[in-house]
């Protein structure tokens, strides 16, 4: 997105559900670490043609992830996610403050198929977590989860 917006890299962009914001962390010079930051989705539009974006969402018909339940979450939580193939994947779980704080499964292979996840959040702090399943075939997809006490 160019060195004003992203001079270090950004990491879990989501654009909200009105789609007329970008939202995403990253640490600018004068940042202490990564903090979240927001702009007008427009943006995404320009990015096409730079960074490639597949315009027939072919990672988001193959890979499927939605909203943890419950969510705020205060003990245990259930991800869930679906594959329209088999293929290895990988679970993270991240702090805005902290970045990768856990790491549930890496490169492991699933079936074709929907799946879900059992996490035990009881020693997480309280606060804002992003959640991430990377596949094998390049797709990325995150989701917000809300820890409370």
């Amino acid at each position: 997105m160019g060195f004003e917006i992203n001079s270090t890299g950004a990491f879990f962009p989501f654009v909200t559900l009105d789609k007329q914001y970008l939202f995403f962390t990253t640490g600018k010079p004068a940042d202490i670490g990564y903090n979240p930051y927001w702009i007008s989705a427009d943006i995404i539009d320009s990015l096409h043609v730079l960074v490639g974006i597949d315009k027939a969402g072919k990672f988001s018909e193959q890979l499927k992830l939605y909203q943890n339940q419950p969510n705020p979450v205060r003990d245990q939580t259930t991800f869930f996610f679906d594959l329209d193939y088999s293929g290895k994947i990988s679970f993270e779980i991240y702090s805005l403050t902290k970045g990768r704080i856990r790491v549930l499964f890496e490169n492991k292979f699933f079936l074709k198929g929907k799946h879900s996840i059992v996490f035990d959040a009881s020693e997480l702090p309280a606060g804002i977590y992003l959640y991430k399943l990377t596949s094998s075939v390049g797709g990325i997809l995150t989701r917000k989860m809300v820890v409370t006490k």
